[in-house]
């Protein structure tokens, strides 16, 4: 992202970005401290108008604190916020242009469904048939409309949730701020209601972020994901990008690539490269120098086979099955190939389950699918 040269409070923030890549909402080397703690260090990040963007991250990393702060709730002890344009890290809270959902929905129980959504446009002093159009509008919009005049306690988790969110787009904020609000329902119900926010962004046009620890959350909604870790931005792109080609060490290990390999990458006596990580020698799509160098390399679960005979791939590894077991319709495997182990969650497949536990059986994954740590040299 280019340097941001901002204006006084309100004033206009020149936008040097072009076309879509114009930048709506940006997060300019973002910081906060508690205890001395960096709790968000240097972040910056961009949004474009209508995009949908996850922060993705462990509990701690500082995905909550940096929407609170764009939201206006904490103040930033560093760093710049802009919305279209304006800096507005230091604008009230209600002047900001964002609208957030909370965790736990935060709906008034003495109020029904309806006051619950016409709040925002009350305080504001909307006139009464504008509240009236635009709550009904967007009642509509998350399908409550003949539940208007129930109360929260007369309602599901996932119909309070849809409360939630159309309290926050009945404002017509210019970004829509989602802090983990799928985390306290159940499974099925976060699936549904995923595939129901998406159908109002797709409608709304609402530029968004979201904040979520759950991995498929991100990737299913997303255009892009951040991923932070301990305050920082690790990677940030979109969800292909992220799963096929992590930037660090721990991009990889979060999105289910646990298998990390150390060894020394050089060229192949029978050509193209290898990587020997001790009795193992992994067959890679890299490029390589005259002389071999140490790297770290991932083997992304979702490109292996295992079978009970050779699998025919470039990489085809005797195996034992130390541990399996049936997760709904996948199956997860821990294997050990010459002292190194594997895991790995494959689709459940009627040639899987006569497997078992002890079972020799091939590991088969091909060159091109091995994944090479950019800056993550082994030592």
């Amino acid at each position: 992202m280019q340097a941001t040269h901002l204006s006084p409070i309100g004033s206009t923030v020149p936008d040097n970005s072009t076309g879509s890549e114009a930048a709506f909402l940006q997060l300019v080397n973002l910081k906060k401290t508690y205890a001395g703690t960096p709790v968000v260090d240097d972040l910056s990040l961009s949004v474009r108008k209508g995009e949908f963007v996850s922060i993705l991250g462990p509990s701690g990393c500082g995905k909550t604190t940096s929407l609170r702060m764009v939201a206006g709730f904490i103040e930033p002890d560093g760093g710049h916020i802009v919305i279209d344009g304006r800096n507005i890290e230091k604008v009230p809270t209600h002047k900001r242009g964002a609208a957030m959902v909370f965790q736990n929905y935060a709906l008034f129980p003495h109020m029904t469904v309806f006051d619950n959504v016409a709040f925002g446009l009350r305080m504001q002093k909307v006139p009464k048939d504008e509240v009236l159009r635009r709550v009904e509008e967007s009642l509509k919009l998350v399908r409550l409309g003949p539940l208007a005049q129930r109360y929260p306690k007369q309602l599901s988790g996932g119909q309070q949730q849809r409360v939630a969110l159309a309290r926050a787009v009945v404002l017509n904020p210019q970004v829509l701020l989602l802090d983990e609000p799928l985390s306290n329902l159940d499974a099925k119900l976060r699936k549904e209601l995923r595939t129901e926010f998406l159908e109002i962004h797709r409608v709304s046009g609402i530029t968004t972020l979201f904040v979520t620890h759950d991995l498929e959350e991100a990737f299913s909604l997303s255009d892009r994901v951040a991923v932070m870790n301990a305050g920082r931005l690790e990677q940030y792109g979109t969800p292909t990008e992220i799963f096929t080609a992590p930037a660090t060490q721990f991009v990889a290990d979060f999105v289910g690539h646990s298998n990390l390999l150390h060894g020394m990458l050089g060229r192949a006596p029978e050509g193209g490269a290898q990587v020997i990580c001790d009795a193992l020698t992994v067959k890679v799509d890299l490029p390589v120098s005259a002389q071999p160098r140490p790297v770290r390399i991932v083997v992304p679960g979702h490109s292996v086979q295992v079978s009970s005979v050779p699998t025919g791939a470039d990489n085809d590894f005797a195996a034992r099955i130390e541990r399996m077991s049936f997760i709904g319709p996948r199956v997860l495997f821990l294997l050990n190939v010459a002292g190194h182990s594997f895991s790995f969650e494959l689709a459940a497949m009627k040639t899987l389950f006569r497997l078992k536990a002890g079972d020799a059986v091939y590991l088969g994954f091909n060159r091109g699918e091995v994944v090479l740590l950019p800056g993550e040299e082994a030592a």
